[in-house]
């Protein structure tokens, strides 16, 4: 994977927990690269991913982004690649000690995360935004957002409830 990294033209992107730049590698699947470590993180798949303005992840220190799914309405969600990407490993891992399919796992959150936000209500980049449960999805965990680009058109978005 970090050949294919080492071939793509790479840009700053966003900052990890230290403060290390972090850059983009776009694609199907959009990671983040670490240089020096060559680690990666996963980013959700179906939208685009954006810097957050410099704010960070109350749960681990990374910066944020904004994650935009394809799918209609606009929209944007919090994301923090660390805590997604950790998400991924833990439902995997989990999955795997069940005899479950891990791909078939990846599918249904790469599907939450197409129509919504990859993080539950719950997460702390995602809670200070919560304005109530959602009347379609209440009772299953879902909530209705602010929508954290903020005015002059402040919207609410539905929040699918938690995998």
């Amino acid at each position: 994977e970090r050949g294919d990294a080492a071939a793509q033209p790479l840009r700053p992107f966003t900052a990890d927990a230290s403060g290390r730049p972090l850059l983009l590698l776009p694609g199907a699947t959009p990671q983040l690269f670490h240089p020096s470590s060559g680690r990666l993180w996963s980013l959700p798949a179906g939208g685009s991913v954006k810097p957050h303005s410099g704010r960070i992840c109350p749960a681990c220190g990374f910066e944020l982004c904004l994650f935009s799914p394809r799918a209609p309405p606009s929209r944007a969600y919090p994301l923090c690649p660390s805590c997604f990407d950790d998400s991924l490993d833990d439902g995997a891992a989990g999955i795997a000690s069940n005899g479950a399919d891990v791909d078939a796992s990846a599918e249904t959150f790469a599907a939450v995360c197409a129509s919504g936000s990859p993080h539950g209500e719950s997460h702390p980049a995602v809670a200070p935004l919560v304005a109530c449960a959602c009347p379609v999805s209440g009772r299953e965990g879902g909530a209705l957002l602010l929508d954290p680009r903020g005015g002059p058109e402040w919207r609410l978005l539905s929040a699918p409830p938690p995998l």
